[in-house]
């Protein structure tokens, strides 16, 4: 890599560990439970969707979640739903172009809250944060390893069709190169399956026992080669930074839910 993108790298290694949430903060939450966090995660999930949302949006309101959580003392139960609804109002407003008002989402909780619960909430998150509200995601490691992986994965495919004298090879891994879509750099189908996972993942509390350029590159390494032949195994780990035995840790980590 050149120091462009060892400087790119670098900067998110440092900024995934300054937002990283305390992966053992369920303990000082003695109203909450792992479950509750699971439920509340699916539910945010689902707002996302109706109110067609960035994946973006949604994995920086879970990071938050959890740093809040890690950081506030004894949060009761009915609060909790309030925690997810004012970090997904805050996430929008970073993240969106046209992000929902606050009324939009009284309405995803019937009405439990009201616009001044939600902008309350939002403000005790954000003092809490010391107005740091922008963590690293996986989907910002899913955009960095993508486009690096995609570039390494094209310039073997452009060397392979020349020495079979392809004149004009216009399919990569039996994906049009016109269907290569956004910030990634790569055809969109294998991108969302193995976005999929990773929402699935994150569900879990010990998933924060795992930085999120880890658990990308993990889940990169078990699945993307099956899904686009032409990426290797060993692409993810050059690309990624992570030892083989590393990636394995993780991957024997999420087998129980994948």
């Amino acid at each position: 890599m050149d120091d462009v993108k060892v400087g790119l790298q670098t900067c998110l290694r440092k900024r995934e560990l300054f937002y990283r949430p305390d992966a053992h903060y369920m303990d000082l939450q003695p109203n909450l439970n792992r479950r509750m966090r699971a439920i509340l995660f699916d539910w945010m999930l689902e707002v996302c969707q109706e109110y067609i949302l960035k994946r973006e949006t949604l994995h920086t309101a879970l990071i938050n979640v959890d740093r809040y959580l890690s950081r506030a003392a004894r949060i009761e139960r009915g609060d909790l739903q309030l925690v997810g609804v004012a970090s997904l109002f805050l996430a929008a407003k970073l993240e969106e172009i046209y992000p929902p008002r606050g009324s939009d989402f009284v309405l995803t909780t019937d009405g439990a809250y009201t616009v001044n619960q939600i902008y309350q909430m939002e403000a005790k998150m954000l003092s809490a944060f010391d107005w740091y509200s922008t963590p690293v995601t996986p989907v910002a490691w899913m955009n960095v390893y993508f486009r690096e992986i995609f570039e390494i994965a094209s310039a073997r495919s452009l060397k392979l069709s020349k020495s079979l004298r392809i004149s004009a090879p216009g399919v990569l891994a039996g994906v049009p190169v016109g269907s290569i879509v956004g910030a990634a750099a790569f055809a969109p189908e294998p991108y969302v399956k193995v976005m999929e996972k990773i929402d699935l993942l994150v569900l879990d509390l010990s998933v924060l026992g795992f930085l999120p350029s880890h658990l990308v590159a993990s889940i990169l390494y078990a699945f993307l080669p099956k899904i686009c032949p032409i990426v290797k195994p060993e692409d993810v780990v050059k690309v990624s930074g992570y030892t083989v035995a590393e990636l394995h840790k993780c991957m024997l980590w999420s087998k129980q839910f994948l």
